[in-house]
């Protein structure tokens, strides 16, 4: 089959044409630079600085770059790329003129500096050739701060940027990893050039990541000192990640809660903003109020005052400390974490009903305080068993150990269901009570065998059931006393009583205790060593009238307690005034 001339001609004029468009012409590095200086020019001052480029026309007018950097105003270098494409209008190109319609970055490498200030108004501001959109495939993003201390890579996996005119808003996204994380961020500006000029626009930010999301909507004014204000949101799903993933020694506040929700209304900078109209959900528990957050010298500073309507401490500090542990020695477990270094704290807390362990208190006021090397957990009032509690536990750094300090105060209570509370069912009555101690260590077992301090307790109209003391004086005048069935059977009550410990190297002296009431009056001494949880006491019990007058010739009757406090030798020796 013979082709002729004219479609041999065609087909010729077609392989030209393509082998044309395909060829990468040459350009002028003066005409690209115009080009990409002017297209530059919306973002404050930077700067083409060096590259070779190509034209091709198929499949599409693209001029090929090759070897991209851009300088700011002092020369520095801010984005290179091995390659660079920009695809081009094709009316100006028509009439001879470049015009972009957008560009793709291969492999490049940005700095972004966050302590540098505004560029300034741009040069000119018309005409102006924009880039629009914007597309970066692979390469990566360095973060860096002198102020803060503030240097970290993102690898990008894939970004954005599109602003298509100058007047219009404009948004980007990225995704890329971050310290061995996956994160993904998406945001947009209402008024590019407003920012370019260090004045305020309306701004939005979403940041996400396996270990946080972060939100932000409002008012950004990046003049300096990155000043912002609008709504905020963040979900912390695991303190203990925190640190690792942004690469910073932070000390993780004394929670142990991981879920953190939070949202606000955020205003401040970089270095020092408050929260107002906040709604903190920690562990399951809601809390509303305002928080200020500040850091200066590689330290963090949190302050502010929170409510809720029910708070759970266990599921925000964990189980309430147990004293002993499972093989019901003291724990070496300590009360409260080590104080930090880097944490600063002044929080206020108050809820309506409070739980933790079991154990209740209604219109609690809570502090916690960290600073200088000491952490301090504050009950500033409380309601609990019918009367005002307030207490105080402190630990502070002493060399390479600690020292604990705590004070607990109890009034007009139902001290019996304060007993019963931690087991002890046999007694009812109503009274108050109030201790310091101070103890060498932050464990119960380093603090009981250190602690020295005193203890105070005051009892009114009280009754001890499993003890009659007044049975037993009366029979121990007729017949020998059988303690099992002349002692432990019964109640004994009495009007008043008072109980004095001085504590010294885990050991509680029993300065003064005794009771007034009808049928007897008792006096305690000895001492009680909660090191090793014994007793060395004795308990001497004497006769008495019907209204607590001592009786003559009463019967007197010693009891003495030895040995361990669960089960403890009882011996009894019978007399008379």
């Amino acid at each position: 089959m013979r082709v002729s001339v004219k479609w041999a001609g065609v087909g010729l004029g077609l392989a030209v044409a393509f082998s044309a468009g395909a060829y990468p012409w040459p350009i002028a590095r003066d005409s690209v630079a115009t080009l990409m200086n002017s297209a530059l020019a919306p973002f404050g001052g930077l700067k083409w600085a060096s590259g070779e480029a190509y034209l091709t026309l198929l499949p599409w007018p693209t001029l090929q770059l090759v070897g991209v950097d851009i300088v700011d105003g002092a020369g520095k270098n801010k984005i290179s790329a091995t390659s660079a494409e920009v695809a081009l209008r094709l009316q100006p190109l028509a009439h001879g003129r470049f015009a972009p319609r957008g560009a793709k970055l291969l492999n490049p490498t940005a700095v972004i500096d966050l302590d540098a200030p505004g560029g300034g108004a741009p040069e000119p501001l018309a005409p102006v050739l924009m880039l629009g959109l914007i597309e970066i495939h692979g390469g990566v993003v360095k973060i860096v701060s002198a102020r803060r201390h503030f240097d970290t890579l993102v690898e990008i996996v894939d970004g954005r940027l599109n602003w298509a005119d100058v007047v219009h808003p404009l948004s980007f996204s990225l995704s890329g990893v971050w310290r061995g994380q996956p994160v993904a961020v998406a945001g947009a500006l209402e008024a590019p050039l407003m920012i370019v000029q260090g004045q305020g626009s309306g701004a939005s930010l979403e940041i996400t990541s396996p270990p946080i999301d972060l939100a932000f909507s409002g008012r950004w004014s990046p003049g300096g000192r990155d000043e912002f204000d609008g709504d905020f949101t963040a979900r912390l799903r695991s303190l203990d990640e925190l640190d690792r993933w942004l690469g910073v020694a932070l000390a993780p506040p004394p929670v142990a809660a991981q879920d953190v929700v939070l949202q606000a209304k955020a205003e401040g900078d970089l270095d020092a903003f408050a929260l107002s109209e906040a709604r903190l959900v920690i562990g399951g528990q809601e809390l509303d109020g305002s928080l200020n957050f500040a850091r200066a010298d590689g330290k963090l500073a949190a302050s502010g005052t929170l409510a809720a309507e029910s708070l759970d401490l266990g599921a925000l500090l964990g189980p309430f400390p147990a004293p002993l542990d499972a093989q019901g020695q003291w724990s070496d477990k300590p009360f409260l974490a080590a104080p930090s270094d880097t944490l600063d704290l002044d929080l206020r807390v108050s809820a309506t009903h409070t739980t933790w362990g079991g154990h209740a208190m209604e219109d609690a006021a809570l502090g916690l305080v960290q600073r200088e090397g000491s952490l301090t957990a504050k009950l500033l009032e409380a309601v609990a068993y019918q009367g005002a509690l307030t207490g105080e536990i402190s630990v502070r750094r002493v060399g390479d150990g600690c020292e604990t300090k705590a004070s607990l105060s109890l009034d007009n209570a139902d001290i019996g269901a304060l007993l019963g509370d931690w087991g002890v069912t046999s007694y009812s009555g109503r009274g108050k009570f109030e201790a310091t101690l101070q103890a060498s260590g932050g464990s119960p077992a380093q603090i009981v065998a250190s602690a020295r301090g005193g203890a105070k307790i005051d009892l009114e109209s009280g009754i001890v059931t499993g003890l009659n003391f007044e049975e037993a004086l009366r029979r121990s005048q007729r017949r020998p006393l059988d303690l099992a069935r002349g002692l432990m059977t019964g109640q004994t009550k009495f009007d008043s009583a008072q109980a004095r410990l001085d504590v010294s190297n885990g050991v509680a002296r029993i300065a003064e205790a005794r009771t007034q009431g009808p049928g007897a009056s008792l006096e305690v001494q000895g001492a009680i060593d909660f090191a090793a949880r014994e007793w060395n006491a004795r308990i001497v019990a004497t006769q008495a009238s019907g209204v607590g007058a001592p009786s003559i010739d009463a019967a007197r009757l010693t009891i003495s307690v030895l040995g361990p406090w669960a089960a403890p030798i009882l011996s009894a020796v019978v007399g008379t005034d």
